[in-house]
């Protein structure tokens, strides 16, 4: 059987009862986890991860800002432990197992959203909540999203906090980004591009039903999330969007000079691999346009 580990991007700012909700649920459903920080671990997550067996939950620091360094860091890490499989989660979730054993390989999971502190109570909502299984954006305009389904078979990529991969792949994707394995420093569109770069690989992510997960939401004046949108965070998630167009072939107006600058590395390893990948974004819109055609990916809103 696969060892699988989930690993959770969190920062300092999150709060204490969310990463406690994740954590635990994610050691009930077997796995076990690495809890990966941008910046700095505050003392009350501290406080609250030092509780977990040191051999299920590892703690590591990327000591460079943005969450998709975070995530990038996390990805290597699952690697150096020796798993098979890497789960990628936010800092707010709820995992609730559906169905044992659970077989993860290259896997999107149906979820449902909540508010505040009704993650606390996932469990009890699950059953009459409203579940999908991700959004994908549109090919003319990144900025518009359609919403998939839970009736669908599969997918080729997707925005949403949580999916499942083989580390293999990962592997290939560090040997073509130049040891990266999330290009995009911030956030925004990191999730996307590594999950289209694995379609473009050939791959495509099955919906395993084994596995539900709730997500708590922000609606962006929360005080957790306000607090980080200084300058350079703004900058991040411009770059991860200009970073983003051009590996995969999109239109992105260039936001200010300083992105080309300051990523310039990123930049031309996001050409070199648009280049080289097997296959075209276009031709995975293809793909996917066909799928929906035929019912096995339905889009909904």
């Amino acid at each position: 059987m696969s060892r699988a580990v989930i690993c959770i991007s969190c920062h300092e700012l999150e709060e204490d009862y969310a990463l406690k909700v994740t954590v635990e649920t994610a050691l009930e459903a077997g796995f076990d986890v690495i809890v990966g920080y941008d910046n700095f671990i505050p003392f009350t997550h501290a406080d609250i991860l030092r509780r977990y067996p040191k051999d299920r939950v590892h703690v590591v620091v990327t000591m460079t800002r943005g969450i998709g360094n975070n995530r990038n860091m996390l990805a290597h890490k699952a690697i150096e432990f020796g798993y098979d499989v890497f789960i990628q989660s936010d800092c707010h979730v709820a995992f609730i197992v559906k169905e044992t054993p659970l077989q993860i390989s290259n896997n999107v999971f149906e979820h449902f959203p909540v508010e505040g502190k009704a993650l606390l109570n996932a469990r009890a909502i699950e059953p009459v909540a409203f579940k999908y299984i991700g959004t994908v954006h549109d090919r003319h305009d990144i900025r518009k999203i359609r919403f998939i389904g839970r009736e669908s078979k599969w997918i080729y990529f997707h925005g949403e906090p949580v999916f499942a991969v083989e580390t293999k792949i990962l592997r290939r994707i560090a040997d073509l980004q130049s040891g990266f394995i999330y290009l995009l420093p911030g956030y925004g569109y990191e999730v996307t591009d590594i999950m289209l770069t694995i379609s473009r690989l050939g791959y495509r992510f099955d919906v395993n039903r084994s596995l539900v997960y709730a997500h708590r939401i922000n609606k962006g004046h929360e005080d957790r999330w306000s607090r980080r949108w200084d300058r350079e965070q703004l900058m991040m998630f411009h770059a991860n969007m200009y970073i983003y167009s051009i590996k995969h072939g999109f239109t992105s107006p260039v936001y200010y000079k300083e992105i080309e600058e300051k990523f310039k590395d990123r930049i031309a390893i996001a050409r070199y691999v648009n280049e080289f990948l097997p296959l075209s974004a276009q031709r995975i819109f293809d793909l996917m346009e066909k799928d929906i055609k035929e019912g096995n990916i339905v889009v909904f809103g």
